[in-house]
């Protein structure tokens, strides 16, 4: 997708938004200013029927009115729900930032750059431009949180240790042989979340229960769980 692809989708993302503002305040002025100095000529040229016709006209568009303002304040939470993530030019540029990135061959930036984009202000064209370049990036992703994790728990930072490892089991649970799902676990249990960190290791052991983080993790266990056998321990 080139640039100027991505800018149509903008444009055509903002051309909606404003084509709806434009519905609703067109909908308020025909009331107000054809509806209303109607009734109030017929009333005085003293035309009882049509007066009542008209006010019986003027409640029904007083009531669409109040639809049209309800639909108004929907449409600003929406766009205030966009303000409170990402404006949709700046999504949409950093997505574009992402792709050329990557077309440089400099995924470590792409990479950056596409963290950076708030996916649920995209239109249809940009979430699926997004997912498919994201599925490229994946990799650089997940060892760039990964390696941050890393740090972290070398450094004894085990919160933001957890932030990190907890990002990349969620992308993938089973990544470098259940690595980061023990390393999580084990985030957790030196910050004092047993139940946590059991969950952790049993999913490890499930996993993996011969590498050496099945075994480690069977070894945390045991401390746990007396119904663990020594075999099963392991190393």
């Amino acid at each position: 997708m080139n640039e100027n692809a991505l800018r149509s989708m903008l444009d055509n993302t903002r051309t909606s938004l404003v084509n709806i503002l434009l519905g609703l305040v067109v909908g308020l002025l025909i009331c107000f200013f054809l509806i209303v100095p109607t009734v109030k000529e017929n009333m005085t040229d003293g035309n009882t029927d049509t007066v009542l016709a008209l006010n019986e006209t003027l409640s029904e568009s007083r009531e669409k009115n109040q639809e049209l303002e309800e639909e108004i304040q929907k449409l600003k939470d929406s766009l205030s729900a966009y303000d409170e993530t990402q404006d949709i030019p700046t999504s949409y540029e950093n997505l574009l930032a992402a792709e050329n990135a990557h077309l440089a061959g400099d995924e470590a930036a792409a990479s950056e750059a596409i963290q950076l984009v708030s996916k649920e202000v995209l239109g249809d064209a940009g979430k699926t431009y997004y997912d498919n370049l994201y599925a490229q990036l994946a990799p650089t992703i997940i060892q760039g949180y990964y390696n941050d994790g890393n740090t972290f728990y070398s450094d004894e930072n085990y919160e933001s240790a957890i932030v990190n490892f907890q990002t990349v089991v969620d992308i993938d649970d089973k990544y470098n042989n259940g690595a980061a799902l023990f390393l999580l676990g084990d985030c957790y249990r030196l910050t004092g979340d047993s139940a946590k960190a059991l969950e952790c290791f049993n999913k490890v052991v499930e996993y993996y229960p011969s590498n050496q983080w099945g075994r480690q993790a069977k070894v945390y266990i045991a401390a746990d769980d007396t119904e663990l056998s020594a075999t099963e321990v392991g190393d």
